[in-house]
């Protein structure tokens, strides 16, 4: 979230959980076949983990991190700067700094 929006950060519409604010968008990364990104609320001026399995379905869950979001696809967090990932119970994916992932 702390360098510019670039068109691979941007998640398409038709998938785009409406309260996420497409300006915000940034790609975290593929994992286990779907992406994962993170996002601002369009309200609310907190964070948002947003799922993406296909084309038209999208999910996300917003707060204060860590975010954590879980659904057919498996589990995951966002986690903020600097968060040691042992601070979340379970076994665990590191996929990025800041994603961890359970499927």
């Amino acid at each position: 979230m702390n360098r510019p929006q670039v068109e691979s950060d941007r998640i398409a519409d038709t998938a785009r959980p409406y309260d996420v604010d497409p300006d915000s968008t940034r790609f975290l990364a593929e994992h286990g076949g779907v992406t994962f990104w993170a996002g601002r609320h369009s309200e609310r001026r907190v964070l948002c983990l947003v799922v993406v399995e296909d084309e038209e379905n999208g999910s996300a869950g917003c707060g204060n991190p860590p975010v954590g979001l879980g659904g057919q696809w498996g589990e995951a967090w966002l986690l903020p700067d600097g968060m040691d990932p042992r601070a979340i119970e379970g076994e665990w994916t590191t996929v990025t700094p800041n994603l961890l992932v359970q499927r």
